[in-house]
Formats: structure tokens, C-alpha cells, sequence
């Protein structure tokens, strides 16, 4: 089977949420199936990543510069897109997915809103001639929902923007759904959203995978006393849950347990300004290899206060045999089982308290670890997305 993949963001190197999952789903399309990859490129990415991803895949690429962007996303404020759509603009790409399309595939998948413009104008062309490809749109999250929970914490010009963006792209979401064949999101709560909002479109739950190796990881007896947190930190939601970590966490946990490390790993982690307050911080920077880093902690908070989807570093801390903390809004995503495979705790208080609690009971934290390990492993594999493609593509 030919399939066509339209991606925003060259899915290498895999160290954001959106690159993780398009790395993965493109190694197990192309695992079984010829893969044409087209994406953009901002002049930013490793030199090897296009030759990395031609060992699996035909790959081209439109650069479209960071200035660009801006000026294209400038432009759309007087437009109805969402400024995230306005912001990939490009007749160079236009004309490239025409073309791949009028070359022929048996699927295409569309990783994101911001890539269905491309998609939909192509596709016209198609429905004139034989043989349209099964269409795929993974949204991943309902980026609307994401946005509006994020509202009370912008400041006051980021909200006023993003309180318009919110409204263009809750209504793009609605209307472009019911034009593919198959609409992907992350999680289950995001599908209700979806369906909420475009009840003619047929959405489908496809869950992220976690590296394999994780597994393997063992689940110490004795932790070390740190607490990790792992993330891309120029991702809002990242930036607010490490300054309500620093600023009211972290300090109450201090407070009670001698001698507590935490732990930021991840892009732009050494680059986070955070209130010490007696706190011992370390920070890692991107690390290629986070399961070193996991196989180093006591304790994983997640302390997410607005996002979208699952949060694939949560699973990774699972998966490796670590002990999670997180909120209701980012379990939302997973569905674990509160006080079983990970602790639930909102506000300061009671997540400092979640964090001690693990850091001092050690059958607890064993429990934990070893449920949200059973937990992940049964639920989340790249394996559904390669599946659900081919029963897309047979017309299932």
C-alpha cells in the first residue's frame, strides 16, 4: 500500500510530543507499508534527520523560514483560519501534495489541523479522477479545549488573542472532520470533543506507543529521594506546571523531606528561570536517552494545569517503573485509575503531599509503579495506529 504523510514539524529528532508521535506512527507505516513522507522544515533541524527518515521513506520537504511564518500568521488575523493554519501557509506546498496525490496513494495521513488546508484543496483534484485515497486526519487533541482551559493563565494581550483563536479553531474543528474518511485523536476525551462538536464525523481513539526498552527498566526496592519532571520547555504547559512546581510545590515537599532533589529534564530545561526558595534543583537539558534519567528518579510529577491529549511523558515514567503524580486534567487524557496506577492530586498542597507520600511510603510507590507499568503496557502501542490504517484503508 502507497501512503501519503503530510506532517507540520520533521519528525526527527523525536523530542516534543507531536515529533514523538509522528516519528513513531511513520516507522510503523513504513514497517509494512511504502511511505512518502512531505513536510516542512524551518532551517532548524539536524543535518542527518532527512537521511535518518529516508532509510524508511521517500522524503521531501518545503522550507518555510520562521519569519515567514510569523508574517503568514500576521496575515491571518484578518482571515477566519485559525492563526495556526495561517502560520504554515504555503503554494509551495500546495503544489507539492497535488502533485504527490496526482501521482497516487491508497491513503493519506494529515497529522494535525494545520496540514488539512493542504490536504482538502489536493483532495478537490482527486474527486474528479479514480481511485481517491482513504483520508486520515490526526488531530491528536482537541486543541480547542487545550486553549480555553489555558485562557486564565496567559497574560492579558496572549489571551485576548488566543480567546479569538479559541473560536476559530473550535469551528475549524467542527467543520473540516466530517471531510476524511477517519479522524484520530489521542485519547478518549478528546474524541467526546470531537464528536461533540462535528457528530457526522467518524472518530476514532489511537493512543501513542512507548519505546519497548522502558520495560526492561527495573523497579528498585530503595529510590532515590528526587522527583522528575520531563518536558519540552517551550511548550506553555510545560513552562506553567514547572513554575507551579518551583513556586508551590516543590517548597512544601522541601519542607518535610531532607535532602529532595528535583529534577528537570528535557529541550530548554536548563534554560527555565525557577524560584530556588530552598530548593534544590538540577537541571538536565535535552537528554537523547531518557531512560537514563527515569531509571534515576524516586518520583515523576507531572503537575499540568492545561493540556490536551496524553501526555507521552507520563506513560514513558509508567512504563519505566516510576511512580507518578499528576493532575485530574492530565489524566483526563489517560484514563488510569486514580490511587491505583498513579496518584491524582489538584492544588499545591495536596500534589506536595502526593509527592511525600511517595517518597516515603515504599510499598506505595512499589504498588503504584508496578500497576501504571501493567497499565501502559496493555493499553499503549504504536501497533493500533498500523492496524487502524489498514482497516481505514480496506474500508472498514
Amino acid at each position: 500500500m502507497r501512503v501519503l504523510f503530510l506532517t507540520s514539524r520533521l519528525p526527527f529528532p523525536p523530542d516534543r510530543g507531536d515529533k514523538v508521535r509522528t516519528h513513531n506512527l511513520l516507522r510503523a507505516f513504513a514497517a509494512r507499508h511504502d511511505v512518502k513522507l512531505i513536510s516542512f522544515v524551518d532551517g532548524g533541524e539536524p543535518g542527518e534527520g532527512e537521511e535518518i527518515l529516508r532509510q524508511w521513506c521517500d522524503v521531501e520537504t518545503v522550507h518555510l523560514p520562521s519569519f515567514r511564518s510569523v508574517l503568514n500568521a500576521g496575515a491571518g488575523l484578518l482571515r477566519r483560519l485559525p492563526l495556526q493554519a495561517c502560520y504554515y501557509s504555503s503554494g509551495e506546498m500546495s503544489e507539492l501534495v497535488r502533485s504527490a496525490l496526482r501521482d497516487g496513494c491508497d491513503a493519506l495521513y494529515v497529522h494535525l489541523f494545520r496540514m488539512a488546508p493542504f490536504a482538502l484543496g489536493a483532495l478537490g483534484d482527486v474527486h474528479a479522477r479514480a481511485g481517491r485515497p482513504a483520508t486520515i486526519l490526526d488531530l491528536t487533541d482537541a486543541i480547542s479545549r487545550e486553549i480555553e482551559l489555558s485562557l486564565p493563565r496567559r497574560r492579558p494581550l496572549s489571551r485576548a488573542v488566543y480567546t479569538i483563536e479559541h473560536r476559530r479553531v473550535r469551528s475549524y474543528e467542527a467543520a473540516i472532520s466530517p471531510r476524511f474518511d477517519d479522524v484520530w485523536t489521542i485519547s478518549g476525551a478528546d474524541a467526546d470533543i470531537i464528536r461533540s462538536a462535528a457528530p457526522t464525523s467518524n472518530v476514532t481513539v489511537v493512543p501513542n506507543g512507548v519505546d519497548d526498552s522502558l520495560f526492561a527498566l527495573g523497579i528498585p526496592a530503595e529510590r532515590p529521594v528526587s522527583v522528575l519532571f520531563v518536558g519540552n520547555f517551550r511548550v506553555p504547559h510545560n513552562v506553567d506546571a514547572a513554575a507551579w512546581l518551583a513556586g508551590e510545590i516543590a517548597p512544601a515537599v522541601a519542607a518535610e523531606v531532607p535532602g529532595v532533589e528535583f529534577v528537570l529534564a528535557g529541550a530548554a530545561s536548563d534554560e527555565v528561570v525557577l524560584p530556588e526558595r530552598g530548593v534544590v534543583w538540577r537541571r538536565r537539558g535535552f537528554v537523547p536517552a531518557l531512560k537514563d534519567v527515569y531509571g534515576g528518579a524516586g518520583v515523576f510529577a507531572a503537575p499540568m494545569r492545561f493540556a490536551a491529549g496524553v501526555q507521552n511523558k507520563i506513560l514513558e515514567a509508567m512504563a519505566a517503573g516510576l511512580p507518578v503524580v499528576t493532575t485530574s486534567i492530565a489524566n483526563a487524557g489517560l484514563g488510569a485509575r486514580p490511587d491505583s496506577e498513579l496518584l491524582v492530586r489538584d492544588g499545591a498542597r495536596a500534589f506536595a503531599d502526593g509527592i511525600v507520600d511517595l517518597l516515603s511510603k515504599r510499598e506505595l510507590a512499589g504498588g503504584i509503579a508496578e500497576r501504571g507499568r501493567a497499565f501502559v503496557r496493555e493499553r499503549f502501542t504504536w501497533d493500533r495506529a498500523l492496524e487502524r490504517l489498514e482497516e481505514v484503508s480496506a474500508g472498514l
